[in-house]
């Protein structure tokens, strides 16, 4: 079976930073996952400081660069790691999927600042035969596939009633997860309002964004928080038939259902369900799932990618979408 050779451009927290916290591990970073990979071996990291990347490396084998041209000229990756900041992607994703024998790209979010530079970005992809993945971390979660599928497909929860979400730092680099995991949950957007929120994201230029999102006549109510205050990523869905709460940053859930009350005769109660599947927590492990998903696309054209590049361009919609409405005012 094919061995991949993968590459990291950018040797910041997530290409390879987080692996220096403990509660986090090296399967939260892109390094990590390539060498955790049975059929993946890590053969390069780039970075304009030569000391990150050299760390990142920490005395391995792995070749270390400054020029990303450079190591794809030399090591001609299979895969290649683009976790630099967004206004770089397209650039530097057009160039990956110009290069010789690159045959996938795993880019971070947001996929781009502007829904252009993400078209641009999918079309080069498309012409070289690249495939384009978007690190939506949580697409490549069985918990959260399944989550989707009880949610809209079985209809589990019956027709919804109220959404309401609350995330931090940023409605570029937050909220790009929780916009592609409410498309994963309840479909495609069809109208959002947004407005500034009072919490401020501490990340300049990628603000805090309060507003509504409805996905047909779903209407879901999203709120920001300030992350120096503490981390906060929740998804509320209450139906007909129950309530689905998505928990501590989407590692858990917990799931009630319209059962008849203890308390008033002839009337329903939330109370707790018998789920196990939805109800376990999910191990920290979600970029090393996109990498083994990765790797089954291409080895068979048969495998649909999980977060591609269009559901990339999807998310950027939706900040694109409540931005405006704010920078209008």
């Amino acid at each position: 079976m094919t061995l991949y050779k993968t590459a990291v451009i950018g040797c910041g927290r997530i290409g390879c930073g987080f692996v220096d916290d403990p509660l986090r591990g090296s399967l939260s970073t892109h390094a990590g996952a390539y060498a955790a990979a049975k059929r993946a071996r890590l053969v390069a990291l780039c970075d304009l400081d030569i000391s990150a990347a050299s760390e990142c490396a920490g005395g391995s084998d792995v070749h270390v660069y400054t020029d990303y041209r450079e190591m794809l000229e030399r090591e001609r990756p299979d895969i290649v790691s683009v976790c630099t900041p967004p206004e770089t992607h397209e650039r530097i994703v057009c160039d990956v999927a110009r290069a010789p024998g690159v045959g996938a790209i795993f880019c971070e979010k947001p996929i781009a600042t502007m829904c252009s530079a993400a078209e641009h970005m999918i079309r080069v992809c498309a012409e070289q035969n690249v495939l384009l993945t978007i690190n939506h971390q949580r697409r490549f979660s069985p918990f959260h596939q399944e989550i989707g599928h009880f949610v809209r497909r079985e209809r589990g929860l019956g027709k919804i009633q109220q959404v309401v979400c609350y995330y931090a730092g940023g409605v570029a680099n937050t909220g790009s997860h929780l916009f592609d995991l409410l498309r994963l949950y309840l479909g495609e957007v069809t109208r959002a309002r947004g407005h500034a929120s009072p919490n401020s994201s501490r990340r300049p230029g990628d603000p805090n964004v309060d507003g509504c999102l409805w996905f047909g006549d779903v209407k879901v109510a999203v709120r920001a928080c300030d992350p120096e205050a503490y981390a906060i990523f929740e998804v509320d869905i209450l139906g007909t038939l129950g309530r689905l709460r998505v928990l501590s940053s989407g590692y858990r859930a917990e799931l009630e259902m319209a059962l008849p009350s203890q308390n008033f005769t002839g009337i329903k109660e939330l109370g707790a369900a018998a789920r196990p599947s939805l109800l376990r927590p999910e191990p920290n492990k979600w970029i090393y799932f996109g990498v083994r998903h990765i790797i089954e696309c291409l080895d068979s054209d048969s495998v649909r990618p999980l977060s591609s590049g269009e559901d990339g361009l999807a998310a950027l919609k939706i900040i694109t979408m409540l931005k405006i409405f704010e920078e209008e005012k």
